[in-house]
Parts: structure tokens; sequence; C-alpha cells
């Protein structure tokens, strides 16, 4: 079947795109100014000399998309930075934010993300002018765009089935719901949306002094959780925008806020944040009660009283070395100065521990345990020698 000169125009810039993101290619162009002139250039190409193209969005409601754009990347940074805060994980930017390094990034950043999201949308209107199996044919335009994002440098580092896990939930995932995100954004409001999201959030992380650096939980729960409930966000109001949704579900708008909200607390909860935290047992060293692969929540012990609370039977987690244990008080011993330690023991241990445990290692007590909640960490952890008593931090 006979090409249109839309579908040869979008084939045509979806091949410099691709090329341009290749580690050779880069350090053949890493020159200053050069990749800029190029990302810039095929900015002009497509806003002014090839044929016009349109998304399939509704031309009136493209401001209001964009208006959705800009607050989504705002509510991402400040989940993100508020998160950051909260766990003390605020570290000094890694970027140049002098003014003339602002500049640079700032040229360096916005032709070819600008140029990007054009792309995108420029071949999203031509797929739909065929209107011959669009969507599986956007989805895999979108899963081309995330290829080229991925950070595949440290593949060479993956070393085991944990570093994998990792980094496909870090790396990998979060990238490919942000291209969906991105795919939705362009296709309802066209290339305008799909620049503003993504320059707004890259603009900042450029410019503050201070960024989160977040671990790697926490940060694929965020990467991985909003780009599908934002998406189904802007899939709701724009139905609701053209009149289509039913009275009785305007207020899912507030479902997908409440939904987003949960999200962000539930990591928190993950990492940390709160006064109870939950931890993977690794080890059978608390068996029969608890067994490898049981999750367990830990309640902090903020004051001083609390340490001096704790008595004979009580299971405490605490640090020792760069190891995280959970074992149960089998003595508190006080010296002649008053000051107390804890000798431990592992229920399923034949002796106590070598080592008494201060108040300053104590990081809480057991609460409850949920059982097998923790296997896929367990999983992760199987190829590595761990400790009795070791617990997923």
């Amino acid at each position: 079947m006979k090409r249109d000169r839309y579908s040869i125009c979008a084939g045509a810039l979806l091949v410099p795109m691709v090329l341009l993101q290749l580690p050779p290619v880069k350090n053949i162009l890493n020159q200053p100014f050069v990749l800029p002139a190029i990302w810039l250039g095929l900015v002009v190409l497509i806003r002014w000399v090839l044929p016009c193209m349109h998304v399939p969005g509704n031309l009136c409601l493209r401001q209001y998309i964009v208006g959705y754009a800009f607050s989504g990347a705002i509510i991402f940074l400040a989940a993100g930075f508020l998160l950051g805060v909260f766990l003390g994980k605020l570290s000094a930017t890694p970027y140049d934010i002098s003014p003339a390094g602002v500049f640079y990034n700032m040229l360096s950043l916005v032709p070819a993300l600008s140029a990007r999201e054009m792309i995108r949308a420029y071949v999203i209107g031509a797929i739909f002018r065929k209107k011959r199996n669009p969507w599986l044919k956007v989805a895999l335009i979108t899963l081309i765009f995330a290829l080229i994002e991925i950070n595949y440098g440290r593949i060479a580092v993956l070393n085991d089935p944990s570093a994998v896990v990792i980094y496909a939930a870090k790396d990998v995932v979060p990238v490919v719901l942000k291209s969906v995100l991105l795919s939705v954004l362009v296709y309802y409001g066209g290339a305008k949306s799909g620049i503003v999201y993504s320059v707004v959030i890259a603009v900042f992380q450029r410019v503050f002094p201070f960024l989160p650096s977040l671990p790697w939980l926490a940060d694929s729960a965020l990467g991985i959780a909003f780009p599908v409930i934002f998406a189904s966000f802007l899939f709701e109001k724009y139905q609701s925008l053209k009149g289509e949704t039913p009275k009785r579900k305007e207020g899912s708008t507030a479902g997908y806020s409440a939904a987003l909200l949960a999200s962000v607390l539930f990591a928190w909860f993950l990492v940390g944040v709160f006064p109870v935290y939950p931890s993977v047992v690794l080890t059978g060293s608390m068996e029969p009660g608890i067994f490898p692969g049981d999750a367990v929540l830990i309640k902090k012990l903020s004051e001083e009283k609390e340490i001096y609370s704790l008595r004979a039977g009580d299971v405490i987690n605490f640090k020792r070395d760069n190891i995280t244990i959970t074992h149960r008080i089998l003595e508190v011993r006080t010296d002649e100065a008053g000051n107390i330690s804890f000798q431990t023991k592992g229920d399923n241990n034949k002796s106590a521990d070598s080592d008494l445990v201060s108040p300053n290692d104590i990081k809480g007590t057991i609460v409850t345990v949920v059982p097998r909640a923790g296997k896929p960490i367990l999983f992760m952890k199987s190829a590595q020698a761990v400790p009795e008593g070791v617990m997923e931090e």
C-alpha cells in the first residue's frame, strides 16, 4: 500500500530522534551547541517546513490539557521533594547552577525536549490518519520513545537478582510509564502539553540547588504510581470536558486525587516516614514466630523513656554494623553508671548474640507480623549471603 506524505515525514522524523540518542552519535556530536542546534533544527522543520499535523484531541480542549500538564508536573515535583524532606534525603544538585551553567543547561534541554514531544505528536497524528490498528501503533511508538531514554549503562553491573529487580523498578518501568503518560498528554493536548510537562520537571531539576535523593523503593513507587493515576485522571477529565461522562461520574476527579495521595502516603510508609513502618525478615532465626519472607511492622522508639521501658521478651529491631537484625531481648543489663544494654537472641538460635545491643542501636519494636508479605524481597535476596536475623531496610 502506498504511503502518504505524512507517514513518510513521521518516519523520517523518528530516524534522527533515535540516532541522536545513541551513545556513539552523542560522542561524535558532543561539541558545544552542536546537539542543541540539531534539535532546534528539528523543531523548525516540524513547525514551519513539514505538512501541518494535528493530533486527534479536541482543539477546543487543548488549553485545559496544557494546564493539567503544568499542574501534574508541579504535583509530581512536590511529592518527590516533600518525600525527600521528610526522609532527610536532600542533596546538592549535580548540575551547574551558575548563570552560565543554567543557560547552557536550558539550551541543551529545552530544544531536545520540545523536538521529542513535537515528533511524538507528529507520529501519533500520522498514525490516526490511517485509522488502521492505531492504538497498537501508538503503543509501539510509545515503547520506542521509552527505550531511547532508558539508562543502559547500569546493565553491565547487574550481578544478582535483586539488582535486576531494582533496576527494572527504578530505571525501566517508570520510564515506560512516563512515556505512556506523555503519549496521553500529546494525544489529548498536542505537543505543547507534552513539552510543558517535560520541561517544567527538567528545568526545576536543573536550577534548584537541592534535589531529593530518594531510596530506590520510594523513587520507583512514585515513578510508577504517578503516571498511572495521572493518565487515568486525564482520560476521565477529557471525557468530562467533552460532555461524554454522565453526571454521576463527575466526582471521580476527587477519587483520582485521593488515589494519588494514597500512593504517595504508601510510598512514605514504605520508607519509614511514619512512626510505624514495614520491613521484611530474610532468615529463619526467629522461627517459628517469624519465618523468612514475613513482613513485620516496626514501631519507632523516639523517646528515651521508651528505651527504658523495654523488658526481657520484647522483640526489637536494631542495627549492627551495616545490617539490620530482629531478635528477642533475653536480658536487660545495667552497669555501675546506670547505663543499660540488652542481651538478645534469635528464638531459633542455640545461643545468645555475642554482642550487647546499646540503646543507640535500637530502631524500634515489632508490632505485628504479616505472613509471606515479603516473599518478593526474599527472592531478590536469595542469592546473597545474609546473616541470621537480618531484615531488609
